[in-house]
């Protein structure tokens, strides 16, 4: 589910008064601030991190980050959106999570990610962030996305890497 930014916030303030230091950021939305290659628009990032740090300023943070992949880039690799067999045997392709088949993405997803941590580095709340927890797949654990909806892993690159794989290891 969904937490509203003033649940958000009411959770940060009730820990910070039980003298919580140690804080989890909430999953930042990649989406929301990865706005084309190599673009960003950081207010985002600022807006939570300002937001948290004014009910805890005293907070350690713990950046989220459950790693996927924006609209935009689909726009620009179509064959990195996973596909999927539902059990009806309908071949369906996933609308949300990044590939994890995909070198080009990995490159990509890196790239940001650097950006974003010298970002919020050098940014007056970095001394606040004491770690970054990267997750991605189906549910930010690493698993593949649509395991639970059919069997997933069709998407052209995905079939490719799969045969790459192959060579390599037969």
């Amino acid at each position: 589910t969904y937490i509203k930014p003033q649940q958000r916030m009411g959770c940060y303030m009730d820990f910070a008064a039980a003298g919580v230091k140690l804080q989890n950021s909430g999953y930042l939305s990649i989406p929301r601030f990865w706005t084309g290659e190599n673009k960003y628009n950081w207010s985002y990032v600022d807006n939570l991190l300002k937001q948290q740090l004014s009910t805890a300023p005293d907070a350690k943070i713990m950046i989220y980050l459950f790693v996927s992949v924006p609209e935009w880039y689909y726009k620009k690799n179509p064959d990195d959106r996973e596909q999927y067999y539902d059990p009806s045997g309908k071949l369906r392709t996933i609308t949300y999570r990044g590939p994890l088949a995909s070198d080009r993405a990995l490159a990509d997803e890196v790239k940001m990610l650097n950006a974003l941590v010298r970002y919020i580095e050098k940014s007056p709340y970095g001394k606040h962030v004491f770690a970054y927890l990267v997750g991605g797949g189906g549910g930010a654990e690493w698993y593949w996305p649509a395991h639970w909806e059919g069997v997933s892993g069709y998407s052209p690159t995905t079939l490719r890497s799969f045969r790459t794989w192959l060579k390599q290891n037969y």
